[in-house]
């Protein structure tokens, strides 16, 4: 019997079960179905792509996470190992042993940007008041209320206090003008939406989507930001057209190759 995906929003559930759940639409399908549905097809229907490698920016990034958001179980989730050559045998053999042990490798030079980063975020005003208290990593899987479709996403934080999501992001510049020029170019508009819409749909009343971006070298600013609803204001168009579509596009071809 096919296992089914759990519905509202769920604690304590794991990476790798939540990207198991491949029916319907996160965030980053419905970019896939956006950009084609023919790619959207390839990837989760189809599943032929080449297995993809955890790159090392990819498994910095989740350190950066848990240090910043979920601090109490970081130094649980990681343990540090004295290597300065991740290419040496031994350090392969400390991974090996992280693994067998249920825990991650890190080098000392992670540990030390991950707590820059870390303090420098806690060291905001605001990304301190949102960070506070609240949980991390929580799962919210719903569905659209016209379509059917499954939604699903995961919010990087719920705080305690106030209706919001906050939602965590490393990079190169955390200037005003640089991050808005990243919310274009990764459509963090669109996730704003999407995830606001699958919060609804959760039980929750969400008034803002909160992005907390640290800049990934010294000095490690920090910044936060709110997209206005005329920043908005076109990603809701695309949203609903894109389920729209999704929707239809699935019902007509099903598991047989869609358009491109």
């Amino acid at each position: 019997m096919e296992k089914q995906a759990p519905t509202g929003l769920v604690k304590g559930l794991s990476e790798n079960d939540y990207f198991a759940i491949d029916d319907g639409l996160s965030k980053s399908s419905l970019s896939q179905f956006l950009r084609s549905p023919f790619h959207y097809w390839s990837v989760f229907i189809k599943k032929d792509a080449p297995p993809r490698k955890e790159t090392e920016a990819f498994r910095l990034g989740s350190l950066i996470h848990c240090a910043v958001l979920e601090p109490d179980r970081f130094p649980k989730a990681y343990r540090l190992g004295d290597f300065k050559d991740k290419r040496s045998k031994a350090w392969k053999e400390f991974v090996a042993q992280c693994e067998t042990d249920g825990v991650l490798a890190m080098t000392q030079k992670d540990s030390d940007l991950a707590e820059r980063m870390r303090d420098s975020v806690h060291s905001h005003y605001y990304a301190r008041a949102i960070l506070e208290k609240g949980d991390a990593e929580i799962s919210a899987i719903s569905n659209d209320e016209k379509t059917g479709v499954q939604l699903r996403s995961r919010f990087d934080f719920l705080p305690a206090a106030g209706s919001i999501i906050a939602d965590f992001k490393t990079c190169q510049s955390a200037s005003p003008s640089d991050f808005r020029s990243s919310c274009y170019k990764f459509s963090y508009d669109l996730q704003a939406v999407f995830y606001q819409e699958n919060a609804r749909l959760c039980g929750l009343e969400i008034s803002e989507f909160v992005f907390i971006a640290v800049e990934k070298e010294y000095p490690y600013a920090c910044g936060v930001y709110i997209l206005s609803e005329k920043d908005l204001r076109h990603a809701k168009k695309t949203f609903r057209d894109g389920v729209d579509r999704f929707h239809a596009t699935k019902e007509k071809y099903g598991e047989e190759p869609w358009p491109s």
